[in-house]
């Protein structure tokens, strides 16, 4: 018992204790508030990266390549890529641990790689994550092509890459070395002369990671030793014919220089002609060559005569009714060009060889293209060469013929430099074109030569150089040669016989004649006498007649005595004539009117005229003479079957008319009848001399 009574006051000695350890609560104040209970503390936002992220950063393949990394946030966050080749999914989220970010880079197609930085946001508080894209493997060679002289060269090839190159040759005479090694590399390509005749072409690879880069390099052949002949070959037709199958050699010839030309003939061959037998090779053109002023005429193809010479110069034309149309060029022109070079090489001098405006009198059915109108044609040929030239640049000269015979239409030779219209008359025609030729070519000018063929007279040559030379020094447009308006007269007494060659044939008129080769004019013809020197009589007038009588072929080389005169072939195979109808009654007159005489004094015509190969009996031709008087009607059988049927006696096949006095006005009258025969009712005229009567 006494134990429990101790035990209970130690139990209540243990409370007193505890509640007197109780701190004091301290009284409030009756006038303050009672303090309000505290609010749960703000979280702030903060950002992390997951685990696995390199300090470097995240690196991409040069491919379309994909990276993911992991986040974690204590609140929404929100993302932003610095450049456009990189984009991430997702852009933005709520709070949360591990979150997967997932971005995607586009191919890097550069040389170079490339970094951006993907930052991620969460409140004031970031990170970033640095992305690093490798390099595409690339090569570039900003040129793959060159062209080297034969002496050899040394090229640098600039080749930016940033990968491993290994460069090798093809050839032995092309050698490579690096010059530097830096981001933009540099190589030396060394070569070698080309000691061979033919161009060579070689191959540099460099070959690396990145693929293989092929350069291509062509040396030029070596020049061979030259043997001094300027070679030209013109491709054409009649109008090339005209131009340089005649006096061309002979003036390069005379002025010291060596020269052979050619000319691939095809009579009335269009360019388009000209591309089709390109194409087939057909052996189809007349190869006229000249060597040492020697010409030979070969059938071949275009192919051939392109490869039978190292031609410097090289033509093209297109036919004379086309010349004047520029759609008719293409693309027969540039094909053609493409075709020649491949032929003859880069070193040929191409040329374009321009033809000439028709005669107004012209018949030539491509004539009403143009209006029949010269002036016409000639600006529409102009128009379209320069057309032509400016769509070409391998076309390096224009030969302007058809401005030098325009030139000339301006002297008082007129309207004269045709033989039927279109083609060249013969002699200073001709002459002009090849003066025009000679001076393109050697590039020197044409008035300092002195050499002309002898059917064509000093004075005439004057004029074809100056026509010449003012065309190549204005291709495109007329000069008026004004003081070539009329002819000086060298005899104005009239103490030469004057001689007078009617027709516009193939066979030069001989020294010592006047050439006549229109039909129709009413400008005047000033005559030369048989010294080649001028004369105070003219032809003013040529009336009624219907065609140049150009002969019909096979006539023979060969002089025919008429009552003591000798005439060359030249003059007595063709004319000009006035053609009938047979059975329908005699047609004519057709008049020569010739001015300039002194009606104080008398002279004597003989007249001649012959047809090669016609029956005697067919065509018969009546002539009088019309001066103060009209003198009797006088006849020829004008047929020559062959020149061994007269037994050498050609009297026949001219008429006289002696002491005839001109009228008043100083003019004498040829009248031309053309008789029907019922075989034929034509009348001609192939010659006429006049001289003072003794």
């Amino acid at each position: 018992m006494k134990k429990s009574i101790l035990k209970g006051i130690f139990i209540l000695g243990l409370l007193v204790f505890a509640f007197s350890c109780q701190p004091e609560t301290p009284e409030t104040p009756s006038n303050q508030e009672t303090p309000e209970t505290p609010e749960t503390p703000v979280v702030e936002g903060k950002v992390t990266l997951g685990q696995g992220v390199p300090a470097t950063g995240i690196a991409l393949e040069s491919t379309v390549s994909t990276a993911t990394f992991t986040i974690s946030a204590t609140k929404a966050w929100t993302s932003s890529v610095s450049a456009n080749w990189l984009s991430i999914r997702p852009e933005s989220g709520e709070a949360g641990e591990s979150i997967t970010i997932t971005l995607t880079s586009q191919a890097n197609e550069t040389g170079d790689s490339r970094t951006a930085n993907i930052t991620v946001s969460c409140e004031k508080s970031t990170v970033t994550v640095p992305v690093t894209q490798v390099q595409n493997n690339v090569m570039v060679l900003d040129n793959q092509t060159f062209s080297v002289a034969a002496a050899g060269e040394t090229i640098t090839l600039p080749v930016r890459t940033n990968v491993t190159i290994t460069p090798s040759s093809d050839v032995a005479w092309i050698t490579v070395a690096q010059t530097k090694a830096v981001v933009e590399h540099s190589y030396s390509i060394t070569v070698a002369a080309n000691e061979a005749y033919e161009e060579r072409e070689g191959h540099v690879t460099f070959a690396s990671a990145a693929g293989n880069a092929v350069i291509t390099i062509k040396q030029e052949a070596a020049e061979e030793p030259s043997d001094g002949i300027i070679r030209i070959l013109a491709i054409g037709n009649s109008f090339s014919q005209d131009a340089v199958e005649q006096y061309l050699w002979n003036l390069f010839n005379a002025a010291g220089k060596k020269v052979i030309i050619g000319d691939l003939y095809i009579g009335g061959c269009s360019l388009e002609t000209h591309y089709n037998n390109s194409q087939s090779d057909a052996a189809d053109y007349y190869y006229r060559k000249i060597v040492d002023g020697e010409k030979t005429e070969t059938r071949s193809s275009l192919a051939a005569g392109l490869e039978d010479e190292k031609w410097d110069y090289v033509s093209f034309q297109q036919v004379s009714g086309l010349s004047g149309q520029a759609e008719t060029y293409e693309p027969y022109l540039g094909n053609l060009i493409t075709y020649v070079k491949g032929k003859v090489g880069e070193k040929a001098t191409l040329l374009l060889h321009q033809t000439w405006a028709y005669a107004t009198t012209s018949d030539h059915s491509d004539f009403s293209k143009y209006d029949k109108n010269q002036m016409t044609m000639y600006n529409a040929i102009m128009s379209a060469g320069q057309t032509a030239m400016a769509a070409h640049s391998e076309l390096k000269a224009v030969v302007p013929c058809g401005t030098a015979i325009q030139n000339g239409r301006t002297t008082w030779l007129g309207d004269t430099f045709n033989r039927d219209g279109y083609h060249l008359e013969v002699t200073y025609g001709r002459f002009t074109a090849a003066c025009t030729w000679y001076e393109t070519i050697s590039g020197e000018s044409v008035l300092n030569t002195t050499w002309h063929h002898e059917n064509i007279d000093d004075t005439l040559a004057e004029i074809c150089r100056a026509a010449a030379h003012a065309a190549c020094a204005k291709p495109w447009e007329v000069t008026e040669l004004t003081d070539y308006k009329t002819p000086t007269t060298q005899d104005p007494d009239f103490t030469v016989p004057v001689q007078i060659d009617f027709g516009a044939g193939t066979t030069a008129t001989p020294a010592g004649w006047s050439r006549v080769p229109v039909y129709s004019t009413t400008d005047p013809v000033f005559l030369k006498n048989a010294e080649d020197k001028y004369a105070s009589i003219s032809i003013t007038g040529l009336t009624g007649f219907t065609a140049n009588y150009n002969g019909v072929g096979g006539e023979v080389d060969q002089e025919l005595t008429i009552n003591g005169v000798n005439y060359p072939k030249g003059v007595w195979y063709d004319g000009i004539m006035i053609g009938g109808t047979k059975n329908q009654g005699d047609v004519g007159p057709a008049v020569v009117t010739i001015s300039g005489f002194d009606p104080s004094l008398t002279y004597d015509l003989t007249i001649i005229a012959v047809r090669w190969n016609g029956s005697a009996a067919a065509r018969i031709s009546e002539y009088k003479v019309i001066g103060k008087t009209e003198s009797e009607a006088k006849s020829i059988n004008t047929g020559l079957k062959n020149i061994t049927a007269t037994d050498g006696n050609f009297d026949g096949f001219g008429v006289s008319f002696t002491g005839v006095a001109p009228a008043s006005d100083g003019t004498i009258k040829v009248s031309i009848i053309g008789k029907d025969t019922t075989l034929a009712a034509d009348g001609h005229i192939n010659a006429l001399t006049i001289k003072k009567a003794q």
